[in-house]
């Protein structure tokens, strides 16, 4: 029973590190400047697994006049989650995340 446990174990523990695989990462211009830089953190949902955005989300838009700045796309662990299940009907979500 202890080794079933294990075995089921281990490759859900690996999947819970998967998010941190699909994350991109651009720096525009040399990039966020001051010490604490301003963050805005969108939501970004898809149809059809990816092929279709549903709400695009325009990074320059969320900018600003900024020409430093850094664009993180990312899938979080909410995000991981909340795909597993509506990934029945083809939607998933990824997190935007800019930093100037």
């Amino acid at each position: 029973m202890r080794k079933s446990f294990l075995r089921l174990a281990a490759p859900l523990a690996l999947c819970a590190l998967l998010p941190g695989c699909f994350t991109f990462t651009h720096t525009v211009g040399r990039g966020p400047q001051g010490p604490t830089p301003q963050v805005t953190e969108e939501t970004q949902w898809f149809a059809l697994w990816g092929l279709v955005p549903l709400d695009p989300v325009d990074s320059a838009a969320l900018t600003g006049p900024v020409r430093d700045y850094r664009v993180t796309t990312k899938f979080t662990l909410v995000d991981v989650v909340i795909t597993a299940f509506s990934s029945f009907v083809t939607l998933y979500r990824q997190t935007i995340v800019v930093e100037k």
